[in-house]
């Protein structure tokens, strides 16, 4: 099996037009989550992050990719991370927790972060260069912790996979140091089971 991009674009930058267009400043999804949902999301997450809350704290700074508007930072802060060390990226910015700027080609230096968090894989259109790109800025020793699931995804999805393994393949230069399988039921009726898979960068 391989990973399966089932969107189809014209060019790059129709999919970033589109990707843009989830959470652009004034959409609907943008007022939803900086209202209705801020705060189910931050505990989702903080919940998420409490599970790896020491190696995180042990990290001196990490970048959270595709964050939207940045609830997965404010999650970060309240575990004990500190503002400004750890921050989000997205295709829009989203101040003050969230810089613009895209995970295909992250405008960082090699060996710039000890963590990365993302649950946006499956908004990649390239999945290996989403992977290499990561292990390009971590540090020796540093962690990748993706948020997974299995299956098409929202109408801003692009990727799906059959199997983790598939996932866990794409990293070159790291070790799986965890993965925890558990249930997303923030709208309950549409509950799912997706997967925490952590890796550590080869030392």
């Amino acid at each position: 099996m391989s990973i399966k991009i089932y969107q189809k674009y014209r060019d790059y930058l129709d999919y970033v037009s589109h990707q843009k267009s989830k959470c652009a400043i004034g959409s609907l999804m943008h007022v939803k989550i900086l209202t209705e949902i801020w705060e189910r999301d931050v505990k989702f997450f903080y919940e998420d992050f409490l599970l790896y809350k020491d190696i995180i704290l042990s990290c001196k700074d990490g970048i959270c990719l595709g964050a939207r508007c940045g609830n997965e930072v404010e999650a970060l802060m309240r575990i004990g991370c500190q503002y400004g060390k750890f921050f989000g990226m997205d295709l829009n910015a989203h101040p003050p927790f969230v810089v613009k700027g895209d995970f295909h080609d992250l405008d960082y230096d090699d060996n710039s972060f000890d963590f990365i968090y993302s649950n946006s894989f499956d908004h990649s259109l390239h999945p290996e260069k989403f992977v290499s790109e990561c292990e390009r800025v971590l540090r020796p020793g540093g962690y990748c912790l993706l948020y997974l699931c299995v299956g098409e995804s929202d109408e801003w999805g692009v990727n799906a996979f059959d199997e983790y393994q598939e996932i866990i393949d794409l990293f070159k230069n790291s070790t799986v140091y965890n993965q925890e399988l558990k249930m997303d039921a923030r709208t309950p009726a549409e509950a799912f089971q997706y997967c925490m898979l952590m890796t550590r960068i080869n030392q």
